[in-house]
């Protein structure tokens, strides 16, 4: 915009050139720190994301077209007789959408939201998405001081909401003011550090960044949020600027080409979010680039409070470059502000040849993003800023997509200026300056660098890990929006790029968990991409109540525990601790305990000796890692020998007395005659208990499981006459592999020989509930000397009742610690459909990490608090495309009916315009002696004759005056 006398410009005072910018001269301390930018998000015409930017520009697209037809304030100026013919055109750069908004995540009234200028809607949206692409929680950010500025100048919607007094409510005010901008953010993620909008005109955003560099320098801020906006849904400025032949008629701004005749209006949201460079890591772990240092200045009193002042860009690019200690031959690219208008390309063109003549031999290129989306006015800067990011983040410079002819400026100027026609590669170690001008003379310039590798401060991906198990875990605040997020992770693993473990890494650790999560535990990227293309998202609002179920004996197999034991630091330190205190006690070693010795599986089953020691230490291990991960269970209940285990975890037992209680215990047991059997029957407590008194058999219930699950105990000529009779009245039935008749009379012996060991075994209180098998009830404590372990091994076990009694507690979850899905089969086929959850963390012939990877997994769905570390190490963050928001349409001010502003037919929207001839040929020559007069200026002091075309320049702004 920067590029229009004023109608009357006043004579200057004075038109000496300002002193040259020394580096030397600058305060060498306290000069603003290098900071860093971690997180990005944009929303630009034709390009919704940053991935979309780059791709635009990387294709050198020009995007200018007709205003949508919901934008009913825009096109009802072009239905109106009078206000028609006076506008150049209304073809520009219009965002895909302004009105859709994510009121219910932002925290909004539906009511309130319609009132919201969409410039506050845009910014909220764009900074959700800038803060999630640095990695950054809101738990993150409660711990830090963090700033707001926001560059912004239009005020299109308020306009629109006044013009009629009646439709005017409470929200209008807070709804439009230009402060809300900035504090709107600040409000909503409770930020208390500054909280500003910036208004320099064109140079809004880079002046914001300016300022915010600035509260970074003195330590008054950890992290600043730096965005920039400009909407276009009232027609006012587009007919002010195109009565003042500011705008060109094609809606393009043709920067630095032989055409350019105007500039074209665009609309525009982009955010950023920086940081000191020292705390990259601490804070994101990596950066998209650095500014390496910022200027600001005004034009001063020159020929028009709106005409550019050559000198003035000339010293703010130098008074930047000095701040940022970069030498001239650094700099590879500058981003012009480049409107597309032959005085404003003109003077901004030869500033940065003479700035560039400092450094003889120097040469960079140069272009200007409003070529490809046009003139985005208070969000421009941020628009050449992010467009600088991603060359350097790609090593390329995109083709400037205005095409040849040039202005014969750029022949004048070969080997110092050049621009890029097609793309090519930008040099290493490169800076970009990034430069923006007000059209009331407020300038900034920044120097802009790759990103600084960070320290080390997190693991690196090993060669291969994308065909290990990880866990990638997804919320959204709807499951809608949680589906279409593993769509977008799936098309982001498909296509490549980051690694697997590191995506998975940044779900876990830098994304707030939301109410609907989808989790999904897969061996490798291809299956990763599969589930996530077959999801389906769970919804749960209250935190579930979760109880541990430690499985008995019966479960165990040879390698069970093997597979976590080799991939899982967590568990394998709490398994060699036990297997420690084991081996001391029985001679029994870490690979006993693991494959059963050279018996493997046979050993297993037949020596109960070794089967429960076994258990044991693989429950306590799988208990330890479980609460690792913050899987805090609020009682605990277990199957026979899984009580022992349960006991342990809640405090009853110390580790050293749960051992020696175990060992003792399964010593006896294996020395009762092995001639005993068991058999599980698919049938209720009654029924079992009725085909026992009608068979007139010593058979004893040795367990209830569920309702519908019983086993029984006898000797083995019993058990196979009871077998049969069950099989003649059609109930199910199986045998169980085993050599004795636990839990029965057999045990009577072994049970007295265990109770003189316990009288002397220490117990403590409980830190948790525990439920006993004797009754199904709360275990409130054992005193000592207590006979209860010995009376264990004889009664049944009353596990189905014990669920019950958890359930009427209030327990919701309950996950199985043991090596397979055993009872939580059992859990879920009795209360499944009463909404209770059970998930085991093991499964026979699976990969150990990969099942409990699932269960943590569904634990996460089940919206319980979980902490990955122990299974998911952290890595360099990935770039992760943001959650999706929800988006509905907002708009509250009133507009005409859609039918009386359609556009007119058969003319398009750049009909000629009906500015007074005389008046725009006024103005004409109006730019041409200024440009005339500036560019003598330079061209003076070139050649050592500042002082004659100084005062030359002074004449003929006396004689405009």
């Amino acid at each position: 915009m920067h590029d229009v006398p004023s109608a009357r410009p006043q004579p200057p005072t004075s038109l000496r050139a300002p002193a040259p910018v020394n580096a030397r001269a600058l305060p060498q301390e306290g000069r603003p720190a290098t900071a860093a930018v971690i997180g990005a998000a944009c929303r630009f015409p034709c390009a919704d994301s940053l991935d979309e930017y780059w791709q635009l520009l990387l294709e050198g697209r020009a995007v200018a077209a007709e205003p949508a037809a919901d934008r009913l304030g825009l096109w009802a100026a072009m239905r109106d007789p009078e206000l028609a013919p006076r506008i150049t055109t209304l073809k520009g750069g219009y965002l895909r959408d302004i009105a859709g908004f994510d009121a219910d995540y932002f925290s909004v009234s539906p009511r309130e939201a319609a009132k919201l200028d969409p410039q506050q809607r845009l910014l909220l949206t764009a900074t959700h998405d800038a803060l999630e692409d640095a990695g950054l929680t809101r738990q993150a950010l409660r711990g830090l001081a963090v700033g707001v500025f926001v560059g912004a100048g239009s005020t299109d919607y308020m306009l629109l909401g006044s013009g009629s007094k009646q439709a005017i409510d409470a929200y209008h005010g807070i709804g439009n003011s230009h402060s809300i901008l900035a504090n709107r953010i600040s409000y909503y993620y409770n930020l208390k550090g500054p909280s500003l909008t910036v208004d320099t005109a064109c140079s809004s955003s880079l002046t914001a960044l300016h300022v915010a560099l600035q509260s970074l320098e003195r330590d008054e801020l950890d992290l600043a949020i730096v965005g920039g906006v400009n909407v276009i849904v009232s027609a006012d400025l587009t007919l002010s600027f195109s009565q003042a032949t500011m705008l060109s008629p094609n809606g393009r701004c043709n920067t630095f080409s032989a055409d350019a005749d105007g500039y074209g209006r665009a609309e525009g949201v982009g955010v950023i979010v920086l940081t000191r460079s020292t705390d990259v890591s601490r804070l994101a772990g990596r950066a998209r680039c650095v500014i390496r240092g910022t200027a600001v200045n005004q034009d001063g009193r020159s020929n028009g409070i709106s005409a550019p002042n050559g000198l003035s860009q000339e010293q703010v690019i130098r008074a930047a470059m000095a701040r940022a200690r970069v030498p001239l031959h650094d700099l590879a690219y500058v981003e012009a502000h480049g409107t597309g208008t032959k005085l404003g390309d003109a003077i901004e063109f030869n500033a940065l040849r003479e700035v560039l003549s400092d450094a003889p031999g120097t040469s960079c290129h140069v272009g200007s993003a409003k070529a490809n989306v046009g003139h985005m006015e208070a969000a421009a800067g941020m628009g050449g800023l992010i467009k600088a990011m991603l060359m350097l983040e790609h090593g390329m410079i995109p083709p400037h997509a205005a095409s040849p002819p040039y202005s014969d400026l750029i022949d004048k100027a070969r080997g110092q200026l050049a621009i890029a026609e097609t793309a090519i590669p930008l040099r290493g170690g490169a800076c970009i300056g990034v430069s923006s001008f007000g059209f009331g003379g407020s300038n900034a310039h920044v120097i802009v660098a790759c990103g600084e590798e960070p320290d080390e401060a997190s693991t690196a991906i090993e060669p291969g890990a994308d065909a290990e198990p990880t866990l990638l875990l997804l919320s959204a605040h709807s499951s809608e929006l949680a589906l279409a997020d593993a769509r977008c992770l799936a098309d982001l693993l498909e296509n490549g790029g980051e690694p697997i473990q590191a995506v998975a890494s940044t779900l876990a650790y830098h994304r707030d968990p939301l109410r609907h999560r989808v989790a999904v535990a897969a061996a490798d990227r291809t299956d990763a991409v599969q589930q996530l293309r077959n999801t389906v998202a769970t919804d749960r609002v209250c935190k579930p109540r979760i109880a541990f179920v430690f499985s008995g004996q019966g479960s165990q197999y040879a390698g069970m525990g093997a597979g976590l034991y080799a991939g899982n630091t967590t568990f394998r330190e709490a398994f060699d601790d036990c297997a420690g205190r084991i081996q001391a006690r029985s001679g029994f070693t870490v690979g006993d305990l693991l494959q059963g010795g050279r018996g493997g599986t046979e050993r297993m089953l037949e020596d109960t000796h070794l089967a429960q020691l076994a258990l044991f230490c693989l429950e306590y291990a799988l208990a330890q890692l479980a609460m690792a991960a913050s899987v805090t269970p609020g009682a605990v209940i277990g199957h026979s020998l899984g009580e022992i285990v349960a006991q342990t975890i809640a405090g009853m037992l110390d580790l050293d007395a749960a051992v020696a209680l175990v060992n003792e215990r399964a010593r006896l047991m294996q020395g009762v005659s092995p001639s005993g059997a068991m058999l599980a029957l698919f049938a209720t407590e009654a029924t079992t208990r009725d085909l026992i008194a009608r068979s007139g058999l010593p058979i004893h219930v040795a367990a209830l499981n569920s309702t519908s699950s019983v086993t029984v105990s006898g000797a083995d000529s019993d058990i196979v006459t009871f077998a049969v009779a069950a099989g003649a009245v059609g109930i199910v039935h199986r045998r169980v592999p085993t050599r004795h008749a636990f839990h029965s009379p057999a045990f009577a012996f072994a049970a007295e020989k265990l109770a003189l060991f316990t009288r002397t075994l220490t117990t403590q209180p409980s830190r948790l509930p525990v439920i006993s098998n004797l009754d199904g009830q709360f275990l409130r404590d054992l005193p000592p000397g207590s006979d209860y372990w010995s009376r264990h091994i004889v009664a049944s076990v009353e596990f189905s009742r014990g669920i019950n009694t958890l359930i009427e507690s209030g327990f919701d979850l309950f996950l199985e610690i043991g090596p397979d899905r055993t009872l939580s089969q059992l859990i879920s086929r009795d209360h499944n459909a009463a909404g209770i959850e059970a998930i085991a963390v093991q499964r026979r012939g699976a990969d150990g990490v990969l099942a409990l990877l699932k269960a943590l997994g569904r634990l996460y769905e089940c919206n319980a608090d979980i902490r990955i570390d122990p299974v998911l190490p952290r890595t360099r963050p990935a770039r992760v495309p943001a959650r999706k928001l929800g988006n509905q349409k907002f708009w509250g001010v009133p507009e005409p009916a859609p039918a009386s502003i359609a556009p007119p037919a058969g003319r398009g929207i750049a009909a000629p315009r009906t500015v007074s001839p005389t008046a725009a040929m006024d103005l004409i020559e109006l730019q041409l002696d200024v440009i005339g007069g500036q560019l003598g200026v330079l061209e003076g002091q070139r050649q050592g004759n500042a002082h004659n075309n100084q005062h030359a320049m002074q004449i003929r702004g006396e004689q405009h005056g």
